[in-house]
């Protein structure tokens, strides 16, 4: 080992055993060890070596005060390879600060894919309707992987104003804004769902309906509304639905429900079999 190598080697001992012992002192809430911890994650992240600023990262993470997010946040700002900003961005969530927040909705336009989706995801985790215009925005983005994580972050935040949108999203084929919009879309007698089952090709609807059939909030009479309409629809969507639901979904389905799905598929098995005599 030159020497050189034997003064990186010791440097990384030491900053190790400096994380270990401020770790330690935040369990016991030592009122001294945030502002150590601060500085000793400071310089982990002006390393050069990237597990080192990692680690700098989640120890701000741990350390969960208020006082941690100027320095993440100005360390962001300066850039990080993409593996340093994913847990930057994991970091951020766990903070539930709106510093944050805005922090992590500049970052949904960010230049790289997988770090514009792990700002939807973050935002989604974090409830943050403040980036329910951001999350809208990136239903239009290039990747599909980024428009899925935007819908899955929609759904999350729980707001029946973004069904509109999702609706579009789902007519261009974001099977994730189906998922969401079955979590966000109310039952009952004026549901828009069963407007939706007129609007859209019931093969784009399947996740919403999934989502909607084990639902607790949503009452079997109107899952078994939604049944009735699926039962009169020839596609063979509809029979994949229905076959998945009974695969798949059958110990989180009401009873009641269950049995309806049973009896539809049984009802369809006897009509094609009475086709092929």
């Amino acid at each position: 080992m030159t020497h050189c190598e034997s003064q990186k080697a010791q440097r990384r001992r030491s900053c190790w055993a400096g994380v270990a012992w401020l770790l330690g002192a935040l369990a016991f809430e030592a009122p001294p060890a945030v502002a150590q911890s601060i500085e000793q994650a400071l310089a982990l992240m002006e390393a050069g070596e990237p597990a080192l600023v990692d680690e700098g990262i989640r120890l701000l993470g741990v350390i969960e005060s208020p006082e941690a997010l100027p320095t993440l946040i100005q360390r962001i700002g300066r850039g990080l390879p993409p593996a340093q900003l994913e847990t930057a961005i994991r970091t951020l969530a766990t903070l539930q600060a709106p510093s944050a927040e805005a922090a992590l909705i500049s970052l949904t336009s960010y230049r790289r894919e997988e770090i514009r989706v792990a700002a939807c995801q973050a935002l989604g985790s974090m409830g943050a309707h403040g980036a329910y215009q951001a999350l809208v925005r990136r239903l239009s983005d290039r990747e599909q992987i980024v428009r899925e994580a935007a819908a899955q972050a929609l759904g999350q935040l729980g707001d029946e104003a973004a069904l509109p949108v999702l609706v579009e999203s789902i007519e261009h084929g974001n099977e994730a804004a189906a998922r969401a919009l079955g979590r966000l879309v109310p039952g009952g007698n004026h549901s828009p769902l069963l407007g939706y089952l007129d609007q859209i090709p019931i093969y784009r609807l399947t996740p919403a309906l999934a989502e909607v059939m084990v639902r607790r909030d949503v009452s079997t009479d109107f899952k078994l509304r939604l049944l009735a309409r699926v039962e009169k629809n020839p596609d063979g969507a509809a029979r994949g639905f229905l076959e998945g639901l009974y695969a798949v979904h059958a110990e989180a389905l009401d009873p009641r429900v269950y049995g309806e799905v049973r009896r539809i598929l049984a009802a369809r098995m006897e009509r094609s079999m009475e086709q092929v005599q």
